[in-house]
């Protein structure tokens, strides 16, 4: 009987997760959606391209990004986390390579969507998980 309550627990956790994670989706799209009006120079056309860049997003950020910041780990250290900023904007760099109704204008939009985009992940992370 303690088995059969432990596979329930798990299948309402998994479900729990899996609902943060698609809310965590949907924010983080309605992010990549409001960066356009908040940073100069970034600028996306229609809200599915905003829902297809955070899945791209996420999906560099969990693979790309984490061997690169690995890699680069004593440049981070020296830094003092600064360069993470730096890998951020590269990710969001090639998100708008991929996705031609993304634009960015220059490097000094993509340092100031990185920064807006770490703070606004930070939050979601510290409210959803």
């Amino acid at each position: 009987m303690d088995a059969q309550h432990g596979d329930d627990a798990l299948a309402e956790t998994t479900g729990i997760e899996r609902m943060s994670l698609l809310l965590y989706l949907l924010l983080s799209a309605a992010a990549f959606y409001a960066l356009a009006s908040v940073v100069p120079g970034i600028r996306i056309e229609r809200k599915r391209t905003a829902l297809g860049a955070a899945v791209l997003f996420g999906l560099l950020h969990v693979t790309l990004y984490k061997v690169l910041y690995w890699i680069t780990f004593p440049i981070t250290f020296v830094t003092f986390g600064l360069w993470v900023l730096v890998l951020n904007a590269g990710m969001i760099g090639l998100t708008a390579k991929v996705f031609r109704r993304m634009r960015v204008d220059g490097c000094g939009s993509l340092l100031i969507a990185s920064v807006v985009l770490t703070v606004i992940h930070v939050l979601l992370r510290a409210l959803l998980f």
